[in-house]
């Protein structure tokens, strides 16, 4: 189940660019209306070590799987959350390594969270007949392991 934020929790996202083999995090843009952020989950995979006279399977851990998180956004109406939704849009369509930190409110907790993946899924808004507010999610691939 999704952590549902308090209000005032905010988040930012930046570009990572690679030149030369060396990473470089650009200025982080707010990111608005952040509402909830699912649960990660990293798995381990396993490599099948069995031998053929062996009676058990053998297994070793492999490689590490650092899983996926996905955000929700409310989407108001006004031309910044639509040019928020473009642009998360395009860094999906344009493979754009990103980094984004999840802030609560306070001064005791500043970034709680920083995910560092790819965009690999972006909604639209469920549009029906109600009262519901405008959402959208947005699933990130994490890349590399996950700083608390």
């Amino acid at each position: 189940m999704a952590k549902v934020l308090a209000i005032g929790a905010s988040a930012t996202i930046a570009t990572i660019t690679i030149s030369g083999g060396t990473e470089t995090t650009g200025t982080p843009t707010p990111l608005l209306n952040l509402i909830s952020v699912g649960p990660n989950s990293a798995t381990i995979a396993t490599s099948d070590q069995t031998g053929i006279g062996d009676g058990t399977l053998v297994k070793y851990p492999a490689r590490i799987d650092p899983g996926t998180v996905q955000l929700e956004f409310f989407l108001d109406d006004t031309a910044t959350a639509t040019n928020q939704l473009t642009t998360l849009r395009g860094r999906l369509t344009g493979k754009t390594k990103s980094v984004i930190a999840v802030d609560f409110t306070g001064t005791a907790i500043d970034t709680l969270i920083t995910y560092t993946g790819y965009i690999t899924d972006v909604t639209s808004p469920n549009i029906a007949a109600g009262d519901d507010t405008l959402k959208y999610q947005v699933t990130l691939t994490i890349s590399s392991a996950l700083t608390v």
